[in-house]
């Protein structure tokens, strides 16, 4: 094999997207550069697919190539005794039986990896599973052709690989050798800002405030948790994410803001009665204000929950909140009752002396202060008041 990998070459097909073809060579490129890099990897595709892979110690025990011709690699002077046949997508692919592919085409691999007798073939999509199909073609050609030659057979194993796992596992090396390999660096910048749906899932304190696309996929994750929708809405110049949680009765929505790059996920308890009584409820007591943490996909977030007095103009208008610095069940379900989903209009004397008895947890000041100002800038003689509960995931 000749080992080119045309750098600058700008792969098109018909009926492909060209996203394939330049980001499986880009991932070729990383791989052939770095020793680390492809080690890793093959440590990765050995624990998926079981098959003991002995490392190259020398240029000559491996090679990299992309495009290649089934026909053209089953005439190669080398040792087959394992191949593995790998999916490269956003998501786990399902594989089918052999029965159902064409063995009659003529294939081409997006990536073929060859260490010491074992190959590996990659098809990579971006979320297609015709991934599958292909690379059962792929092989299935090979082992024709193969055998053809007067060779003995192999073994065969099939696994899948997603795109975040890969650039994971990048990004940790890339951290580890503290962002010195120069390719394998650019690599992940350009994964992040130009193929985001190739990036894994970070944490809020890892994601720049502007980087909306990584901002949903996290949300997403959460959302995924409880099997729900995420919707996108706009709120001024800044994009909100809400989460539907439809099994969850006394929850209406969860909302994502950017607040020094936590989650905010806010608890909506207070916009009808309904739904007041239900997060008060007997069965309930406000549990959701003890949970320390919560597991989304395996992955352990910590939790914290801080409650609000929130302020909407007569229109319904979000406009400001202020802090109640307590979390007691039995406390913030008298503050519910007492303040909460009620209109308020300019005689709130029997206001004032309710917030009297939580001045420990709640600033009379700074609430005196704010409902004026919003109650004097509103074309109707009221405002409202809900109670908040939002979750900070770190």
């Amino acid at each position: 094999m000749n080992g080119h990998l045309n750098l600058f070459k700008y792969y098109r097909q018909k009926d492909a997207l060209p996203i394939e073809n330049n980001s499986t060579r880009n991932l070729g490129i990383v791989i052939k550069n770095n020793p680390l890099v492809l080690y890793d990897f093959l440590d990765l595709v050995s624990q998926k697919s079981g098959v003991e892979i002995k490392k190259p110690a020398h240029p000559s025990e491996w090679f990299l190539e992309l495009q290649v011709k089934i026909e053209s690699l089953a005439q190669e002077n080398m040792q087959i005794n394992n191949v593995i046949g790998a999916t490269l997508t956003t998501q786990e692919t399902k594989f089918y039986s052999n029965s159902e592919i064409d063995v009659n085409n003529k294939n081409i691999t997006d990536m073929v990896i060859h260490s010491n007798g074992t190959i590996i073939i990659i098809e990579a999509k971006r979320d297609s599973t015709d991934a599958s199909f292909q690379l059962a073609e792929q092989i299935q050609e090979l082992k024709n052709e193969w055998s053809s030659n007067g060779n003995e057979d192999f073994n065969v194993e099939y696994i899948s690989l997603t795109w975040d796992s890969i650039i994971e596992r990048l990004n940790d090396i890339n951290i580890l050798t503290n962002q010195n390999d120069i390719i394998l660096n650019d690599y992940i910048e350009h994964i992040k800002h130009n193929v985001p749906a190739f990036f894994p899932v970070q944490t809020f304190t890892k994601i720049d405030s502007g980087d909306f696309e990584l901002i949903r996929r996290r949300i997403e994750r959460f959302a995924d948790n409880y099997g729900s929708e995420v919707i996108l809405r706009d709120k001024s110049s800044l994009p909100m994410y809400w989460v539907r949680l439809t099994d969850k009765k006394y929850i209406r929505e969860l909302a994502y803001e950017n607040y020094n790059k936590d989650l905010s996920l806010g608890f909506y308890p207070g916009l009808t009665v309904g739904q007041g009584h239900s997060l008060f409820a007997q069965n309930n007591k406000l549990c959701i204000l003890k949970t320390t943490s919560i597991s989304v996909q395996g992955v352990t977030l910590q939790v914290s929950a801080t409650p609000y007095l929130n302020l909407l103009d007569a229109w319904g208008k979000w406009k400001g909140n202020i802090r109640v610095k307590q979390t007691d069940p039995d406390t913030l379900k008298s503050i519910f009752n007492e303040l909460c989903g009620k209109r308020k209009g300019e005689n709130n004397s029997e206001l004032i002396s309710s917030l009297k008895k939580y001045e420990d947890i709640i600033s009379t000041q700074e609430f005196t202060s704010k409902y004026n100002e919003v109650f004097k800038n509103t074309q109707h003689s009221y405002t409202y008041i809900f109670f908040v509960v939002y979750l900070y995931l770190h």
